[in-house]
């Protein structure tokens, strides 16, 4: 009835939404290989966010992948910080309380993470971290908007970090990077050194400025453009003497071509254009070959890498904040019929099994009550044959013994009643006495407790009780105890009390006969012990 959580793909799906689209991009990271794109798709939407994701998701099945979603880089703040010097389990809020008086938010009301940095404490200088940081008011919206969609969200990621996602894969080893990128948000600058991000630097020149500018104004831009790498190169080095950056990097930008050789004036850093199919297995989406595509897509591609495996160990901001999910109503309808159905099954299958054990008492019951009603007949038969005939010792003899035996038949009868009507844990017991009845042999009283069985019983030969016991402590219901005699006792003959009886054809006056002795008889007491534990071989 509950079903089990189905298996995500591997790797992760990136979904950036923008006012006009939704991107998505899935990457898995094989060990021992390069990633691999698998799906980059972007679609039109309308709508609001939450409606937008529901309606994709049931079109594309983004319910099968673990999702990780990009922020509006207008939404939070990375700031970079002196590492406070506290516990690493306190880190995090020792930077909150260090961010209070840099941002316009309260610090209480927010998600924050950190990037420490990857070269450690520098002589004479205070360690750093970078700390991203977002309001839950800004937060918010996105969130619910998974939530709504029934959306597997497990990271909120940022630009900056997608980035350095990228740029880790171009890294020539123990050696610094320099990764510019260029979008319909602006252009960003990022240093990275073994896989982390040092240094992120935003440069206020958009796409669409360049696309619309003229060539007076498309100048004045790129040299915006070389002049803040220049001056972020020099501040770089100054800060990090211990790095030493091998090349620039800089990702596709149609918009603007002939920037790569446009910028070698700038710096005498060597510059190459990022080529992805390079350093990602792209066999599955060819169209990345497309540089519109490659440009368009960078980000989303760059969330797409994020890698949590121990072996290559980055630091990974999310900002995802778990008391922003939309909370379980307890209440609602689906649930509550759930538990419903939940509850009456349950009860079902108790009352399945207690009918099931009271049909089977109520077979027992039915077998003696046959038993009984046959012996009442065998005794009505005889007496209506001793009141028509002359007496006869033999049939008398018989009708005392099977109304001796009748009477502790129907005693076990009335009994069988009652213990049906209250309580059917005992039934085993009675089909045990049932099934293990032996001629010759009556019970008269017995008594069942919690850690023993006493009965009490007549013999017509006392050679009959061994048998009996063997076949008690033999019969299933029993085991787990032993029966043992207690006591054994024999019962002499003796006469019946005196009885007129009436002979055809002689007067209505009572002539007192001679009655034939009660057949000889032994009473017995069994009571049960449990049974001692079995020894294994070798002991």
């Amino acid at each position: 009835m509950f079903g089990l959580a189905r298996k995500k793909k591997e790797g992760w799906l990136a979904v950036g939404l923008f006012a006009d689209r939704i991107d998505v991009a899935h990457v898995e990271r094989p060990a021992g290989a390069r990633p691999r794109l698998v799906r980059l798709e972007s679609y039109a939407r309308s709508g609001d966010d939450a409606a937008a994701l529901s309606a994709l998701a049931k079109q594309k099945n983004l319910a099968a992948y673990r999702i990780t979603t990009l922020l509006a880089h207008d939404s939070y703040q990375l700031l970079s910080v002196d590492a406070p010097d506290v516990p690493e389990a306190e880190l995090r809020e020792g930077v909150r309380w260090r961010l209070k008086d840099m941002v316009d938010f309260p610090v209480d009301a927010a998600m924050l993470d950190v990037l420490p940095s990857p070269v450690g404490q520098m002589a004479g200088r205070a360690p750093t971290l970078l700390a991203a940081i977002v309001s839950n008011t800004a937060l918010a919206p996105r969130m619910a908007a998974f939530d709504k969609a029934k959306l597997d969200l497990q990271a909120v990621d940022i630009a900056e970090q997608a980035q350095r996602n990228i740029a880790a894969l171009f890294e020539d080893e123990n050696r610094g990077l320099v990764m510019l990128g260029l979008d319909e948000s602006g252009g960003m600058l990022t240093f990275t050194y073994r896989g982390e991000l040092c240094v992120a630097r935003h440069i206020e020149v958009t796409t669409k400025q360049l696309e619309a500018a003229d060539e007076s104004r498309r100048s004045a831009l790129l040299e915006r453009i070389g002049l803040e790498l220049q001056r972020s190169i020099d501040n770089f080095e100054r800060q990090y003497t211990s790095i030493s950056v091998s090349k620039i990097v800089v990702g596709p930008c149609p918009s603007a071509p002939g920037l790569v050789e446009y910028l070698r004036d700038y710096v005498y850093i060597p510059i190459v254009a990022a080529d992805l199919a390079t350093v990602i297995d792209c066999d599955g989406v060819p169209e990345i070959s497309n540089p519109n595509l490659q440009a368009e897509r960078l980000q989303v591609i760059g969330a797409a890498l994020r890698d949590e495996s121990a072996e290559r160990g980055q630091h990974q901001v999310n900002l995802l904040n778990p008391s922003l999910r939309a909370s379980r109503d307890w209440l609602a309808l689906p649930l509550v019929v759930g538990l419903g159905v939940a509850i009456v099954a349950v009860l079902a299958l108790f009352y399945g099994l207690a009918a099931r054990e009271r049909t089977l008492l109520l077979k027992e019951e039915t077998a003696l009550t046959a038993e009984a009603k046959n012996l009442q007949t065998q005794v009505e038969t005889l007496a209506k044959v001793v009141a028509e005939r002359k007496p006869n010792a033999d049939l008398a003899r018989q009708a005392t013994t099977l109304r001796a035996m009748l009477a502790p038949r129907q005693e076990v009868v009335q009994r069988l009643k009652a213990f049906s009507a209250q309580d059917a844990g005992f039934g085993a017991y009675w089909r045990g006495f049932a099934q293990q009845a032996l001629e010759g042999v009556w019970l008269t009283e017995f008594f069942i407790g919690k850690s023993e069985i006493l009965i009490r019983g007549r013999l017509s030969d006392p050679a009959l009780l061994p048998a009996y016991i063997r076949r008690l402590n033999g019969e299933k219901a029993f085991q787990g105890r032993n029966f043992a005699t207690l006591e054994m006792k024999a019962v002499e003959a003796q006469a019946p009390a005196p009885a007129a009886v009436a002979v055809a054809g002689a007067a209505r006056a009572a002539t007192t006969t001679a009655a034939p002795l009660l057949p000889r008889y032994t009473e017995f007491t069994l009571q049960s012990t449990p049974a001692a534990p079995k020894t294994g071989a070798g002991g």
